[in-house]
Parts: C-alpha cells; structure tokens; sequence
C-alpha cells in the first residue's frame, strides 16, 4: 500500500485523492464483471459499454500513479478530463445498469445487491473526489500542476451548455427516483381534491422508493393510513424486467426533451396508458370492505357485522354540480349529465343545464336506492306472483296460441336490453310469449322461481343486487302483462298513452340507468373471504363516478344480478376489487403547486 499510494511524498490530501480514486477504480471494474448479460438482446450492450468505460477509467488512473512514480507534474487538462469522467461515471453504470435489465429473465437479487452498492461506493468516493478537486483545493492536492491556458469558443460554449443540460437531467433523475417528483393529474378522477392539468408535488423519500429495475429499496419510514393521497403504479399493468426497463427509460427521455417525448403513453392495446396513478387510501390492513348505495362499510372480524367508514363521506363525491363555482370552472366532464339509458347523449347544453340534468339524475338513482332501502319481500314476491298469474289469464283469454315453444337466447336477460328509447322491446317479447305453447309456463317461472331462494344468506352486496334484481323483473313483467292485455283486448293506442305504462318504462329506465352506474356506485365484499393483508392497501378516486381505480378491471365480465336465480337478468360489469403491496407505492402527494389560485398542503 506505500508503494502503491506514495505517502511521504505527498500531502494528505493527494493522499486521499489516490486512496479514493483507487476505490472507485476498482468498484467500476467489478461492477462491470457483473454486468453479464443473461441472454442476446439489447441488454447485451450493457456490458461493452461498461467494459469500454471501465478501461478508460483505468488508462486515466494508471497514468496519474506513473506520474506520481516518476514525480512527473500533472497537467491541469489531464484534471479536467478525470473531473469530468467522475461527474458522467455514475449516471453511465446507472444507465448501463438499467440497459442490463432490457431482458425478459430477471437478475439474481445477489446480482443486484452487489451492484447497487458498487454503483453506491463508486457514486459517493466520486463525490468526495470531486471535492477535493474543487478549485479550491485543487492547487493543495497537486502543488506541482502545469496550467495551460485553453482559449474558449463558440463550440466549446456549445458544449459546456449541452453537459451542464445532461448532467443536470441525471441529477433531476436520481431526484426524482429517491426524494421527490412533480406530477401533472391526466383525469378527472380526483375531482375536487385534482383537478386536470394540476399539478402536484410527491414526496417519495419516506415511502422506501427503489432503485430502479430491483427490489431493493431505502427502508420505509412512513405509515399509511386511510384518506392519504398516494402516487402508486397501476397494478392493471403486467411488470416484468422489460416493461420495468421501459417504463425508467420513457419517464428519463421524457424528462430530458422537456416532455415532448414518451415512449410508454399507450398499453399493448393502443390505449393512453394511465400509470402511475393518483388516488386515496380507502381501505387498510386488517379489515373488509363492501361499499352499496354509495357508503362504504368495514369490519375487522368476519364474524361482525359491517359498519359505515364514517371519513369516506367525506372524500367520496357523487354530485359534481353541488360544488363550488371556483371548482366548477376547472371541471370538463358531468358524468350524470351525459347519462340516458335511451341512447342520445346530450350535447351543446349550456352548464346551469348539465347542473340540472345531472341532480334531475342523481335524483333518479336516490329513488331507486330508496325503493332498494324499502324493499318488502312479501309485497313484491305477491306481485310478481299476481303478474304472472295475470298472464296466464290473458293467454287463456286470447287463445292463438301455436304449437311451438318459447325461444330465448342469454340476452333476453340483459338488463341494458330492457330500455329500447323510442322502441319497445317487451313489444316483441309479449308476442312471443303470447303465441308460444309454453308462454304461460316460461313466464311464471320467470316471475316466482327466484322467490324460492329469498331466505338464502346473503352478504350486503348479493343482498343489494338481489333487490334490484327482483324489482326490475316486478317492472319488466308487469309491462309485459300490460302489452300482453293491449293485444288481447286489441287496444295498442292505450297501451302506448296510458300513465300506468308510462310509470313503468319510467321505472324501468331509472333501473337501467342505476345499472350503468352500478360499477361505480357499489362494490362487492372484499377481500371475499379474508381480510385485507398487512401492509397491503385499496385506493379509490375520490370523484367516484368517474374513477377508474382499485374496484374496477379493464376488461368487462358478464355479471349476474343474483346467482341464485336461474332467470336472473345480467350485465357486463368490469368490478374486480384488488389491494396493492405498499412496494408498489411511489410516494405520497404532499402539496399542489398549480395553478396558483389553488396552490396549498394537501
């Protein structure tokens, strides 16, 4: 070690210079023995590029100790370079690094924990080296430094700007990845907390973020808890090393074209790719979750009974035009004001007018929700009895009927079937029905069969849809009876005048309409048969019916209202509640910076 660092030749601080720079010399080398491709694609590239720097370091080294051997002076443009290699080593093994994971295998997680502390070691004793070859110290480490005047021009200007750009776009990066990062809100989804286009600070720092492409991450020095609005990665989205290695490499070009480059703005379908994601903490560990008529119930025991999250009402928004107006101007999209289960969409309206259609429509679904509040079970199962009796009556009455049976296929039971607009759908269900040899017989059950299952035990939400489910088949049988009676009496013009009918295609559009908003408005038990696992967590957006979050798929199943029932109606629903990892969280939203007006502590 005396031969090697020469210490009665050169003050302390030459000293450390050697000693430093030895360390960091070997750290890159090692660091590049291990960046071994695990397979012939671009990661492949990783390690020539590391090789090639690793030897350049070295030369640069080797050159400084024969200089030291011979007592050779060091000239200040041999300084430069070495300065400048130091401050581009780090962001280099950390791009090289990123590159190595460009591969569909993932590393050994030895692999990575020798490598981020190489990366580490050779990131702070390049720190301490260029400390010491500040101006100001730089004369006490080298006493004996030729100087040579270098004249500046144009092009080198030029290039000065262009290095100090790059190195402050890595400096900004490895900011963002550890301490900090600035998010502008895509969507609606968080209205009135966001707004689109605001713009919010995220503190990452205590939420144990990652270095990047590994699971290795600083230690967690935060706690969450229900209501904290969190930045996390949408877990729709398929990570592997690949997707990973992408998605770093989008948000550094991203950042370094002043965003006007993103190369991860669309999924593998085509579709704006919406990750991460903003959202609040609604559900906690320990606890299950339902959420029906808009109130989201808890409990801790799946023995007890659910209770109301008491702080959701507070969040959770339903009625974007009861806001105020200083809200309201930042808002694009009225979900309720847009919504006809007819089919038209209203357009060119004026805003007081989207205000009142959309409460004229939230009206609506509060009717249903209370008619589901009063459900009887004995009312309505006598009245779908008394429907389908009244059938059989009128087919009796009118006496055509053929010899051939009833036919249906699965979208007679498609609650969005059931609202035609201007048409009327049951017209040609009552005439089939009405001809067919076992009309009688196909209705009835139809109408009474779910009825034997009605004492079945129930969570609140098949309990829920089990109501909804029987009022709609109530509405939908008694319209049948009705166009079934105007045939049979041949007295169509008071079929379609009478205020009777008129109140059930009424009802019937209400229902069709609170299907739409089903997704949205309820939410099955969850986790089904567990509780939510320690240090995992379920996010929603606080504008709730305009909110993509941890309730709802990107893909649509075919749901039945209620299993139990044979004839049951059905609608494709995208409900599929998941919880995430605390991992999988970026970083906590701590502060809206913009616009101005609306800047403050979250």
């Amino acid at each position: 070690m005396k031969d090697l660092f020469f210490p009665e030749k050169h003050n302390r601080r030459l000293l450390k210079f050697q000693i430093y720079s030895f360390v960091v010399t070997v750290s890159l080398v090692i660091f590049t023995i291990f960046s071994f491709p695990l397979g012939i694609n671009l990661s492949t590239l990783a390690m020539p590029v590391n090789i090639i720097f690793a030897l350049f370091v070295v030369k640069v080294y080797s050159s400084f100790l024969k200089k030291y051997k011979t007592d050779t002076p060091v000239l200040s443009r041999q300084i430069t370079v070495y300065k400048k290699i130091l401050e581009y080593l780090p962001f280099i093994m950390l791009a090289t690094f990123v590159l190595q994971r460009f591969t569909l295998k993932k590393y050994p997680f030895a692999i990575d924990i020798i490598q981020v502390f190489l990366w580490l070691v050779v990131f702070v004793f390049s720190l301490l080296i260029l400390n010491l070859l500040s101006k100001k110290k730089q004369e006490s480490v080298f006493v004996d430094t030729i100087f040579t005047a270098r004249k500046k021009n144009f092009f080198i200007s030029c290039l000065e700007w262009i290095d100090a750009l790059i190195q402050a776009a890595f400096l900004v990066l490895l900011i963002n990845i550890f301490i900090f990062q600035l998010y502008e809100i895509p969507s609606e989804s968080m209205v009135p907390t966001f707004m689109i286009k605001d713009k919010v600070f995220v503190f990452k720092t205590l939420s144990a973020p990652k270095f990047p492409m590994t699971e290795i991450s600083l230690p967690p020095l935060r706690k969450y808890d229900r209501g904290d609005v969190v930045v996390l990665k949408n877990p729709k989205y398929e990570r592997t090393p690949k997707t990973e290695a992408k998605t770093f490499l989008s948000q550094f070009l991203y950042m370094i074209t002043a965003t006007k480059v993103n190369i991860d703005k669309t999924d593998e379908m085509g579709r704006m790719k919406a990750d991460p994601l903003v959202k609040r903490i609604t559900g906690i560990p320990g606890e299950q979750l339902v959420m029906v008529g808009g109130v989201l119930y808890h409990r801790n025991d799946l023995d007890s009974e659910f209770v109301p999250v008491t702080e959701d009402s507070i969040w959770s928004n339903w009625l974007l035009s009861d806001l105020p107006a200083e809200d309201k101007e930042y808002i694009a999209y009225y979900p309720l004001s847009l919504l006809d289960p007819s089919g038209p969409v209203y357009s060119g309206m004026t805003d007081s007018d989207l205000w009142r259609l959309e409460k004229e429509n939230y009206e609506q679904l509060l009717f249903v929700e209370d008619e589901i509040k009063h459900f009887s079970l004995e009312e309505i199962s006598s009245n779908c009895r008394k429907a389908a009796m009244d059938f059989a009556n009128l087919q009796a009455e009118y006496g055509k009927k053929s010899d051939r049976e009833f036919t249906y296929n699965d979208s007679f039971f498609n609650v969005f079937s059931l609202s035609g607009g201007a048409s009327s759908p049951e017209d040609t269900v009552a005439r089939n029905l009405l001809n067919s040899s076992d009309g009688s017989d196909f209705f009835t059950s139809f109408m009474t069969e779910w009825i034997e299952t009605a004492q079945l035990k129930r969570d609140p939400f098949e309990s829920y849809m089990f109501k909804l489910n029987s009022l709609i088949k109530l509405t939908y049988g008694r319209l049948i009876v009705e166009k079934v009676k105007s045939i049979v009496h041949n007295s169509s013009i008071e079929y379609l005048t009478d205020s009777y009918v008129s109140t059930l295609k009424n009802s019937l559009r209400r229902y069709v309409m609170y299907m739409m908003l089903n997704d949205q408005r309820n939410m099955p038990v969850f986790p089904k048969d567990s509780l939510i696992p320690d240090n995992c967590f379920f996010m929603m957006g606080d504008n709730r019916f305009n909110s993509l979050d941890l309730r709802h798929s990107y893909s649509y199943h075919k749901e039945s209202l209620d299993k139990n029932d044979k004839y049951s109606f059905w609608y494709n629903s995208n409900l599929e509640p998941q919880y995430i990892n605390k991992s999988d969280i970026l970083g906590t939203a701590i502060f809206r910076f913009w616009p101005p007006k609306r800047a403050g502590i979250l």
